[in-house]
């Protein structure tokens, strides 16, 4: 019984995810509709949910994140991220190595 449950929240996501929804709408929904086809009571539902938006793991994600978006940000900036994007390619000759490269516009 728990798969079939499990199957139907997959299921709810890659209709979300195939209609365009953002990624928090489609979590969000999800989460919910696990919440109430598992019968999660209301206060484990509330206990997860603060214990998982202040744990560790989620902050130093949500840090590491930002961190990158703005070191990204700055080396853009200062026309430093085409730089390291010819250092790469540079480094990584090798046509088995995919690099990415950098949209600095």
């Amino acid at each position: 019984m728990e798969l079939i449950k499990i199957g139907i929240i997959i299921g709810v996501l890659a209709i979300l995810l195939g209609m365009k929804k953002s990624m928090f709408v489609t979590l969000t929904l999800s989460a919910i509709l696990g919440f109430v086809l598992f019968s999660f009571s209301w206060d484990a539902v509330v206990n997860i949910t603060i214990g998982s938006i202040t744990s560790s793991t989620t902050l130093s994600m949500v840090a590491l994140i930002f961190f990158i978006a703005y070191l990204q940000a700055f080396m853009t900036k200062h026309d430093k991220l085409s730089n390291i994007d010819l250092a790469l390619t540079g480094l990584f000759r090798n046509k088995q190595i995919n690099v990415p490269h950098f949209q600095t516009g």
